[in-house]
This record gives C-alpha cells, sequence and structure tokens, in this order.
C-alpha cells in the first residue's frame, strides 16, 4: 500500500487569539505519513486526524480544521522523524501537543469585534447568554466560506452580528424573529443558501447570525433597518458547519 505525506496548518490558542485582536497571521504545521490506497484517501482521513488534534488543543469539540490548509503529497525521500499511521488509525497526540505547555484557552469575555475577510462579526446588543470566542470564530470562519460562493447584493461593507443560540423545536418565524409570519413568507432566500419548508421546526444546536450588507448608512423614523442595502438573516449549525437557513430582504 503506498505511503503519502499528509500536511496542514493550524491556529493554536495563542495565535488565534493574537491574529484575531492584533491583525497577525500567524499558523503552525504539522507532518504526518499515512499508508492509504489513495491520495484521496489519504486526505480524507488527514483530514479526521486534523479535526481531532485540534479538538484536543483546544479542548473543545466544536473546533475543526475548515478553512486551513491540508494536503497530500508522495514523500520524497525517508521521513524517520514523522510519525505514521493507516487509515482509520489516529496518532499518538501527546508529542504534538507537549509543544503548546502554556497555551491559554479563551473565556467568553474575550469576544468582540472580529474582523474575517471582508466583514466584521461582533456579538449582537441583544443577545442574552455569552458568546465565547471559539464559537464566533467558528462562525466566521463558516461566513468567509459562505460569502465566497454567494451572490450578495451589491454593497459598501458588510456587518455581522451573533445573536441568541435558536430553542429547539421553534418555528422559523420565531428563530429569525425580524418578521411577522404573513411577511415571513414572502422574503427570499439567496443562492445558494438552503432554505427550508416555512413549516419547519428548528433541530438542536442552532444559533441565529444576520448580516447587513450596507450600501450606505439612514436614519430618521423611516428607516427600519438604519441603512440602505439587503438584511439577512441566517440560522447557522457550528458543530455541523452549515447555514441551515437563509432568509433577507432589501433594506431601505
Amino acid at each position: 500500500m503506498p505511503t503519502f505525506l499528509y500536511i496542514f496548518g493550524y491556529e493554536t490558542p495563542n495565535q488565534a487569539r493574537h491574529n484575531t485582536l492584533l491583525g497577525w497571521s500567524d499558523e503552525d504545521s504539522r507532518q504526518l505519513l499515512i499508508d492509504a490506497k489513495d491520495e484521496v484517501e489519504a486526505l480524507e482521513w488527514g483530514s479526521k486526524v486534523s479535526d481531532r488534534f485540534i479538538q484536543l488543543l483546544y479542548r473543545d469539540p466544536r473546533v475543526s480544521s475548515d478553512g486551513y490548509a491540508q494536503w497530500v503529497e508522495v514523500p520524497p525521500e525517508p521521513w524517520p522523524d514523522v510519525p505514521r499511521v493507516a487509515v482509520g488509525v489516529m496518532p499518538d497526540f501527546e508529542p504534538w501537543l507537549s509543544l503548546y505547555p502554556d497555551e491559554e484557552l479563551p473565556t467568553s469575555s474575550e469576544s468582540s469585534v472580529m474582523q474575517f475577510l471582508g466583514f466584521v462579526l461582533y456579538p449582537a446588543a441583544d443577545r442574552e447568554s455569552a458568546a465565547d470566542l471559539w464559537e464566533q470564530h467558528a462562525v466566521g470562519k463558516l461566513l468567509e466560506q459562505a460569502f465566497e460562493s454567494a451572490s450578495l447584493p451589491d454593497h459598501q461593507k458588510l456587518i455581522a452580528a451573533l445573536h441568541d443560540p435558536v430553542p429547539p423545536g421553534a418555528s422559523l418565524v420565531t428563530a429569525h424573529k425580524n418578521w411577522l409570519p404573513e411577511a415571513f413568507r414572502g422574503l427570499k432566500t439567496l443562492r445558494p443558501f438552503l432554505r427550508q419548508p416555512d413549516t419547519a421546526l428548528c433541530p438542536n444546536g442552532l444559533v441565529r447570525v444576520t448580516v447587513d450588507c450596507v450600501v450606505r448608512e439612514s436614519g430618521g423614523m423611516s428607516s427600519y433597518y438604519g441603512f440602505e442595502g439587503y438584511y439577512l438573516s441566517l440560522l447557522i449549525s457550528v458543530n455541523e458547519r452549515l447555514i441551515w437557513d437563509a432568509r433577507g430582504e432589501t433594506a431601505q
């Protein structure tokens, strides 16, 4: 069976904190030899290894390696110092984890405005529960990927807000909060976001995120949103890394 060299990047907790707050872009990387039938199988298993390592490093099962570089290549020479596993077998993570004895895990008080590619994300003013740093970071990374392929309306800036978790079993009207039932039925869903049936009930694990696609600021009693552009409401599953439902309308 052939052997492939799997390489992946990641941020340590301290790096993630500094990258977010200071605008840095530091990352580390690890290498692993994987015995697999082909490159596809090696990459698929390597991604699972990356996920598990990062979850152990952060002590948080919600984080993943999504958004970080990862690839496989044929080893050009013997690699005696690189751990080796077969598909289906996890490596011993202790040597990797021991490289970071002084990592400080984040606290919920550290959540604040975060800058991502093309937009900012902050805990919404009406959020009642504490938003921890990694929930905010995971949502921001998911939105970065989603916005690359989404047909967002023209805008000058994007502002995203992280609201409270959605109660399981809530109706879509209740979960999105912003509209009355008669208005909710006429809302649009931008491509390629998912749209659930209007009568669907929300599963466990969703959080609401709103996105202001701002063309220009506006004010006065006649301006419901306080800006002109497009208002987007998203129901996101952080654990499944999925935008489960999306609704929106023109903001005037």
